[in-house]
């Protein structure tokens, strides 16, 4: 008898965990997306409350290409785990995207052998392109995976784009990528809010401001999402 060897997998970690339709619209930050799209990656690196998440599901949604969501967490520094995930997500966009690959994690395949396989299934299959969103990856911290996305960014094919979100700068070596404008990395200061966007996003919570009490808002948050979200959740107000 044949066995199924597909394991049985967590699948809200696979699931973006916001709803486009709850999020204000950010013109600045899209445009920043907008000049990555012939990019291989984006990195976002800040710390808790810089809505890094928010801006990924953002920027998958202005790609128009399929999403590939991953929530990572601690338990995915086993690399048969995070192989598995992978290839799941990879599978509800392109169909048995993974007959191939999963017998290879299975029998603990060589790294190299899996990303030959992983590139050539991308070529084969997500040919209109695809968004790979890796959420949390400060969790990760096992080498095998990071020499994997190393690999991945270096061979993948046009058309495919990977965002990071990380509290911590991600320990692959950018450099060279980033000087060829492959690679974007955006920080703190990309993602805080601008004065255009405090009021946006405050008008959404019934809270109308003053010019002047917007650039106090804005001075004193540093256009810090999540402190703007208790201001607008905030009964008494500014």
């Amino acid at each position: 008898m044949k066995m199924d060897i597909k394991p049985e997998l967590i699948n809200t970690k696979l699931l973006p965990p916001y709803s486009l339709a709850d999020l204000v619209e950010r013109p600045r930050l899209m445009g920043l997306f907008a000049r990555t799209e012939r990019q291989k990656a984006t990195i976002l690196t800040a710390p808790a409350g810089y809505g890094k998440t928010v801006a990924m599901v953002q920027f998958a949604a202005a790609a128009k290409k399929p999403l590939v969501w991953y929530q990572l967490d601690q338990y995915d520094n086993d690399p048969t785990v995070f192989f598995q995930y992978l290839i799941a997500g990879l599978d509800r966009h392109f169909f048995d995207f993974g007959r191939g690959i999963l017998p290879l994690v299975a029998q603990g395949a060589a790294p190299r052998l899996l990303l030959a396989a992983f590139i050539n299934g991308l070529e084969k299959k997500a040919k209109g392109g695809l968004t790979l969103a890796l959420d949390d990856y400060h969790q990760i911290t096992e080498p095998t995976v990071h020499d994997f996305l190393q690999e991945l960014l270096q061979n993948i094919t046009d058309g495919i784009h990977i965002v990071i979100a990380s509290r911590a700068p991600v320990p692959l070596l950018l450099s060279r990528s980033v000087m060829l404008g492959e690679v974007h990395v955006a920080g703190s200061e990309e993602l805080r809010f601008d004065r255009r966007e405090i009021k946006t996003f405050l008008s959404r919570q019934n809270k109308q401001l003053s010019e002047d009490t917007l650039r106090t808002v804005e001075h004193q948050t540093a256009g810090w999402p999540v402190v703007l979200r208790l201001i607008g959740e905030s009964a008494s107000g500014v």
